[in-house]
C-alpha cells in the first residue's frame, strides 16, 4: 500500500508540470536538469537531447548576459519573477521568439532558475510590422516639431503606439491601437478623452499622469484598460512628454501593450510554486525525481519521517537499493514507456 501511495504522489506531482501548456525547465550550471513535455514540443527536442546540451546551444547570448545581473543570480534572493524576451532555436536550426519567466531556487541543495518559456513569435512578427508601419509614417508626413521629438516611435517595444494632447484627447493613434482594443477603425479614437474611453478605472489614468509629471517618462506601468465590447485586458504603458520649442510639455505619446497572458503566466507560477512548496514539505509519501541514467537528482524532506535518512544521505543511496525488486521493476518499465 505504501508502495502504491508512494508511486501515485509521484504520477501527480510529475502531472503538475507534464501538463502545464508552457516549457518548464530547470537550469543548473548552463545545463537543462529538468524538462517537462510541453518543451520537447516547443523545440523539437527529445528529453534526452536536451540534457546532453548546454543550455546556451537554445536561448541565444543576450538572455545569459541578463541573468547575471542583481536579482536573478543563482542563490540570490528575489522579490518577484523577472521576465525576459528571449530567442530560442529548435531542432530544424529555425530561430524563434519566446517570453521567458525567471525565478531563482533550490534544487539538489544547489542554486538553479527554475524558467518558463511561451513562444511569442507571432506576436514579434506583429512587432516589425508596426516598426515597418511607423517607417512608412515618417516618409508619408511632414514632421512638426512635435514629431521630431518623436522620432524613437521605432524604438518602442511592439504594441499600440498613440498620441494625445495635454488634455488628454487622442490625436493619432496607429491601427495596431484600434486592433487591440477591438474598435473597428482608428478614426472613432481621435478626439476621445483616452481616460474615460479606454482605463477602465479612471483612477489609474491620474496615477500615470502623477507618476509621468514628476519621473518625465514612464516605463511598463501596468492598467487595467478596456476595449470597444466592454471587455478587460492588463496593459503595460510606456509614454513620455512631448515639448513644443520652449520645452513646455504640449502632449503625450506612448506605446501600449496587452500582458494580461504574461500576467496570467506569472499568476500560474506563483501558484505552481506554492503548491509544489507545500506538497514538498507536507505530504507524507517521499516524492524524487531522477536524471535519465536513474541517479537521484532530487528527494523530498519526508525521506527522514519514512526511511530515517537525511536528504543528502538519501540522495547517495541508488533507487535500486532503495525499493523493492517489484518496484524497481515497474520503475524501470515506466522508465522505457516514457522513453519510447
Amino acid at each position: 500500500m505504501a508502495e502504491h501511495s508512494y508511486l501515485e504522489s509521484e504520477e501527480i506531482s510529475r502531472m503538475l508540470v507534464e501538463s502545464s501548456p508552457a516549457a518548464i525547465m530547470v537550469l543548473q550550471d548552463n545545463r537543462l536538469v529538468y524538462a517537462n513535455q510541453y518543451t520537447t514540443i516547443l523545440t523539437g527536442f527529445s528529453k534526452e537531447e536536451l540534457y546532453s546540451k548546454n543550455i546556451k546551444e537554445i536561448i541565444q547570448p543576450d538572455f545569459h548576459e541578463k541573468v547575471r545581473e542583481p536579482g536573478i543570480t543563482p542563490g540570490a534572493e528575489i522579490s518577484k519573477t523577472s521576465h525576459y524576451d528571449v530567442t530560442y532555436l529548435t531542432k530544424s536550426g529555425e530561430s524563434r521568439y519566446g517570453e521567458l519567466l525567471a525565478n531563482t531556487i533550490h534544487y539538489n541543495d544547489k542554486p538553479a532558475i527554475i524558467a518558463h518559456l511561451i513562444d511569442n513569435t507571432d506576436n514579434k512578427t506583429a512587432g516589425d510590422e508596426l516598426r515597418a508601419e511607423c517607417a512608412a509614417l515618417r516618409d508619408t508626413l511632414k514632421l512638426t516639431q512635435i514629431e521630431q521629438n518623436s522620432q524613437n516611435i521605432i524604438d518602442i517595444l511592439p504594441g499600440a503606439y498613440y498620441r494625445i494632447d495635454i488634455e488628454g484627447n487622442i490625436l493619432f493613434s496607429t491601427p495596431s491601437c484600434a486592433a487591440l482594443f477591438g474598435y473597428p477603425d482608428p478614426a472613432i479614437l481621435l478626439g476621445k478623452d483616452i481616460r474615460r474611453l479606454l482605463f477602465a478605472f479612471p483612477s489609474d489614468y491620474d496615477t500615470l499622469l502623477s507618476r509621468l509629471q514628476k519621473f518625465g517618462k514612464i516605463n511598463n506601468e501596468r492598467a487595467v484598460m478596456k476595449r470597444y465590447d466592454e471587455s478587460l485586458i492588463i496593459a503595460e504603458i510606456s509614454c513620455r512628454f512631448l515639448s513644443d520649442e520652449t520645452g513646455s510639455p504640449v502632449g503625450i505619446e506612448g506605446n501600449i501593450q496587452d500582458v494580461s497572458h504574461t500576467v496570467q503566466m506569472e499568476e500560474a507560477l506563483t501558484e505552481s510554486e506554492k503548491l509544489l512548496h507545500l506538497l514538498e514539505n507536507n505530504i507524507q509519501d517521499v516524492i524524487w525525481t531522477a536524471d535519465m541514467n536513474m541517479n537521484l537528482t532530487y528527494i523530498s524532506p519526508s525521506v527522514m519521517i519514512q526511511r530515517g535518512f537525511s536528504q543528502e544521505e538519501a540522495l547517495n543511496i541508488s533507487i535500486q537499493d532503495s525499493v523493492t525488486p517489484d518496484s524497481y521493476s515497474t520503475i524501470m518499465k515506466n522508465r522505457q514507456e516514457v522513453m519510447e
